[in-house]
């Protein structure tokens, strides 16, 4: 029972700071292809099982996590997600605890070995990574991270082979859960170095083959999967913002303050915040260097970039330079650094210090959780300190969906002033899609103007004919019959052939009318209402006799279909004939 009590003590600041996540529900940004609509984890068969390790997830390999969702959904169902928040919290939770043995083997009794644990547990960087249902993956490979950490370290103290073993075995389940545990092949080396005199060992050097190997095999799969989807945009090398990326999460660490969902890429690279990191980096490699006999201190430095060096733009420019779960594992390396300063005598006074900043930290981390209750929520969040209009483009597609169009209107209206790079083509499509129906009423010709955008920036046959409707409704007939005549050349069906036949009527164009009616008929729409409106064209026209025998088709297709009541169009276009034949 002693041998828990750490266990006990760690657990409970972390259930009172996420208690309330349990009752959140999913959130609106990668949740619904992970998880609810994600059909191969809705049933364990055998053939979900195979798709589950053979499949991607959003251009991401992480079977072992899908498959813990796939758990989860056959014992409690999606119809609400405390489960899957209880289960992250709960591997947060187990975290922590590694945290704590990790920390004990590597410091003895040199600090409070609850600091650590707690500044990893507690910190407003930890929170997306734990509220975030599709995050859900970064706190799973972290444990196997760390528990094949502690089993290395233990192989290294016992030279029993089991742990090395289990370290593999570890690492293996870790690159199952997320490939972005593959840094921990670097950890290995650190450790030797921490552990042991020689730099070099030949012995050690080809206990890491296994590791390398699987690492390798799990990259290459990775890579398979991943698409090259970048989110940057600027005139400027983005090699050049890997200082600042380093910088960045080592500030946060300290100063976790406008923490969010997004980040903007920025729009000059010569800026006051790009001197000062590479200051700190600069900083940083000194300190290396002036401690190099403090192991530790290198080693937790070194931890640290070996960790975050894989979302910098060395290796991939996505959506966001920054992003909160990346500093998860990483930031774990500064506290490891920070520590090892600490000697003896100053034991008292840095616990002191450190509970003191683990209440700030706390009470921040309690905020930023609040901000996971909704989506909603998360974007107006980030709007508080992101420029960029992003943020207002997600949540207007939030509104949109609920409704709130005053809302909608007014965070795509802002999209429009400000367009962001970071959308894609189908995304703008339906943004000014969006605008558009919002405006049909109100301000046509601004309607016609955004259905024009729609369709020219993602040119679906919604979107042009919802231009073509636009442009017709402001009578500027042309343009809409462009529209139109495009849709019909990869789309032949009954609405594009009656869209375009009353707007010839409308143009008094009977010509082209009767023209494209004798397309559509003559493309297999043998129906009433084609024959119909072709006989009111010919009637325009003065083409008698021809409009008669489209009415007798009409008359008779009408019958064929069993058609009992009246036809008032047919009986007036029967007066109309017999007043002229």
């Amino acid at each position: 029972m002693k041998k828990l009590l750490p266990f006990f003590i760690l657990s409970v600041p972390v259930i009172i700071l996420y208690m309330t996540n349990v009752g959140y529900g999913f959130i609106a940004i990668d949740d619904g292809n992970q998880v609810l609509d994600n059909v191969i984890i809705h049933e364990l068969t055998g053939e979900n099982l195979k798709s589950i390790f053979t499949t991607d997830t959003i251009k991401m390999y992480q079977p072992l996590t899908s498959l813990c969702f796939a758990f989860i959904i056959a014992l409690f169902g999606f119809k609400t997600a405390t489960a899957f928040h209880f289960f992250s919290i709960s591997v947060h939770i187990i975290n922590t605890f590694l945290v704590y043995v990790l920390g004990k083997r590597l410091f003895s009794n040199r600090i409070n070995p609850y600091l650590i644990p707690l500044l990893f547990a507690l910190h407003p960087l930890a929170v997306e990574a734990v509220s975030w249902v599709s995050a859900t993956s970064t706190v799973l490979f972290t444990c196997f991270f760390l528990m094949a950490t502690i089993q290395y370290d233990r192989y290294l103290e016992h030279t029993k082979r089991k742990y090395y073993v289990y370290s593999i075995l570890l690492f293996l389940l870790g690159c199952f859960s997320k490939v972005q545990i593959i840094p921990f092949v670097g950890i290995l080396f650190l450790l030797d170095y921490l552990r042991s005199e020689k730099l070099i060992d030949a012995k050690r050097i080809l206990s890491k083959i296994p590791f390398l190997t699987i690492a390798l095999i799990f990259l290459f799969i990775g890579l398979g999967f991943r698409q090259d989807q970048s989110g940057f945009s600027g005139d400027y090398n983005p090699i050049y913002l890997v200082p600042s990326q380093i910088a960045w999460y080592i500030y946060k660490s300290f100063v976790p303050i406008k923490l969010g969902i997004v980040y903007d890429w920025p729009e000059q690279i010569k800026s006051l915040w790009f001197f000062v990191s590479i200051g700190i980096v600069i900083a940083i490699g000194y300190l290396s260097f002036a401690k190099r006999k403090n192991k530790l201190f290198v080693f937790g430095i070194l931890f640290f970039l070996s960790n975050i060096i894989l979302h910098t733009t060395f290796f991939t420019k996505f959506l966001s330079p920054f992003a909160d779960r990346y500093g998860y594992l990483s930031t774990l390396g500064i506290w490891i650094a920070v520590f090892s300063l600490v000697g003896q005598k100053q034991k008292r006074t840095v616990s002191i210090i450190g509970v003191l900043v683990l209440g700030l930290f706390f009470g921040m981390a309690k905020v930023q959780t609040t901000y996971w209750k909704d989506t909603i929520t998360l974007w107006s969040n980030n709007l508080k300190h992101q420029k960029s209009t992003f943020s207002n483009g997600m949540r207007g597609n939030l509104y949109y969906e609920k409704k709130m169009y005053a809302e909608a209107k007014r965070d795509f209206e802002k999209v429009d002033q400000k367009p962001d790079y970071r959308f894609e083509p189908e995304k703008y499509g339906y943004l000014y899609g969006s605008l558009g129906m919002m405006t049909t009423e109100s301000d046509p010709e601004k309607s016609a103007e955004y259905f024009s955008k729609a369709a020219s920036l993602y040119p679906t046959l919604p979107n042009l004919e919802n231009a073509g409707k636009a442009y017709q409704k402001i009578k500027s007939y042309d343009t809409a019959e462009a529209y139109y005549l495009h849709c019909l050349k990869t789309n032949k069906n009954q609405r594009l052939y009656m869209n375009l036949s009353s707007l010839y009527y409308e143009m008094k164009r009977f010509d082209k009318g009767v023209y494209i009616l004798t397309q559509a008929i003559d493309s297999g729409f043998e129906e009433a209402i084609f024959y119909k409106m072709r006989c009111v064209f010919r009637i325009e026209e003065r083409q008698f006799e021809l409009a008669a025998d489209d009415f007798k088709k009409a008359k008779k297709l009408l019958q064929q279909s069993n058609h009992t009541d009246p036809d008032p169009i047919l009986a007036t276009l029967e007066g109309v004939l017999r007043s002229y034949l």
